[in-house]
């Protein structure tokens, strides 16, 4: 168990907090209390972070610790049960109740941390044992926090310290929804409030990149309807293991009532190939068979160049061909989609869809990613593929991509590749 002996000095508690304030040099003596104060221990946010990672785990305080935090959000939508979220000029934490109720948003406290646990809850850093009424102070009432404008790129890039804090996002449009018999747009339910079951719902901002709005099936919300359209959010920004998740306070704070944007809309592109000209720079290697790559001048989308390949000629082959990109400059950017298109005719192997750094001795395979072509021709998209998440960071300045084609003596199919595009964030 760990000890906490001294802390910094407290922010000021008598006005809003906002996230990233300045605190100040000496802490105010607060009004009477029962609950112990020491103004020798007082502590941040930021602190029992920390020592939880230099404790290599869960820690127990033994001492009157205080910590100084303004709830951004309490139980009153019915979305958390038994805790709050806090938040400091140095992140927030979750707080972990014995009992329901007695805190509420906008509420300035200070909370005497004595007997309590610093702990991690699926990477959701959080502060065990709580007694609202034997460890908290209410200082101030209505000390809204204002709630800091993230991107999706920045909210999961540095979620360890966004977490427990109050976000707002924009461009932002919700992905699960079904339509009326009629084709009226209709949204699915944030949550099952009949069988008070929790739900999982996708949303993206009009970038290609999503996340989760995780609700209760408690939710005062749960039985409403997904908004259909585009617009702002603001919620709690938190983590299940490796998901980044939003929990929403209230309805009243999704604010999306213009139109929807279309799937991978935003972001910069950076890399763009259609084979029109020529080869543009990709490289062609037959491993196998006499059967290779060749440009198409007129089967690509609307008759447009396209890059081909056939196993059959006269009877089928075994052939084994690569379709290799040139370096493709990534240096500097967080998020990267990759998307394509393809066409595919007659019975044989899909092609498989390939990736690495370019000093890299072997390829990922994205086909676990990548939607193609089921035949008859038929231009198919894609979908918008997540590059980065195939690399640990600090990511690879170059990257090359790769279609490797295969068919055997038995069967061959005809695939073609056009439109080869990565936007960046």
């Amino acid at each position: 168990m760990k000890r906490i002996l001294t802390f910094v000095s407290l922010l000021l508690v008598t006005g809003t907090i906002l996230l990233f304030s300045c605190i100040k040099d000496k802490v105010d003596d607060p009004p009477f209390t029962t609950i112990k104060f020491d103004p020798d221990k007082v502590v941040t946010i930021g602190d029992l972070k920390n020592d939880f990672e230099e404790a290599g785990g869960p820690y127990y305080i033994e001492d009157d610790v205080s910590l100084f935090a303004t709830v951004g959000m309490a139980e009153e939508s019915g979305n958390i049960y038994k805790a709050s979220f806090v938040q400091d000029q140095t992140g927030g934490i979750q707080l972990i109740f014995f009992n329901a109720g007695g805190l509420y948003l906008g509420d300035s406290i200070r909370i005497n941390l004595k007997n309590a646990i610093v702990s991690k809850y699926h990477e959701l850093y959080q502060i065990e044992n709580i007694d609202v009424g034997r460890n908290i102070y209410k200082i101030a009432t209505n000390k809204f926090i204002n709630p800091r404008n993230v991107t999706m790129n920045e909210l999961k890039g540095n979620i360890g310290f966004f977490q427990s804090t109050v976000i707002e996002m924009d461009d932002c449009l919700f992905t699960d929804y079904v339509l009326f018999e009629n084709g009226v747009l209709r949204g699915e339910t944030f949550a099952d409030s009949a069988g008070e079951i929790t739900k999982n719902n996708y949303f993206r901002q009009c970038f290609w990149d999503s996340l989760i709005v995780r609700t209760s099936g408690y939710a005062s919300f749960a039985n409403k309807l997904l908004p259909t359209g585009r617009g702002k959010i603001i919620a709690i920004a938190s983590v299940y293991d490796s998901d980044v998740q939003l929990v929403i306070r209230s309805y009243n704070e999704l604010n999306m009532d213009q139109s929807r944007c279309a799937i991978g809309s935003g972001g910069t592109s950076i890399y763009f190939e259609d084979f029109n000209d020529d080869w543009g720079g990709w490289t062609t290697i037959s491993e196998q068979g006499s059967q290779e790559w060749d440009r198409d001048n007129l089967n690509g989308p609307g008759d447009s160049p396209c890059a081909q390949i056939n196993g059959f000629y006269m009877g089928y082959y075994n052939n084994t061909d690569w379709l290799i990109s040139p370096e493709i400059n990534i240096e500097g950017y967080t998020f990267l989609s990759l998307n394509f298109q393809t066409a595919k005719n007659f019975d044989g192997d899909p092609i498989s869809v390939k990736m690495k750094a370019v000093d890299a001795q072997s390829w990922d395979d994205l086909d676990l990613y990548v939607t193609l072509s089921e035949g008859g021709f038929n231009w198919t998209f894609s979908s918008y593929i997540n590059v980065l998440k195939f690399f640990e960071s600090p990511y690879p300045e170059k990257i090359q991509l790769a279609f490797l084609y295969t068919s055997t003596n038995e069967s061959g199919s005809e695939w073609r590749v056009d439109n080869i595009k990565i936007k960046a964030n």
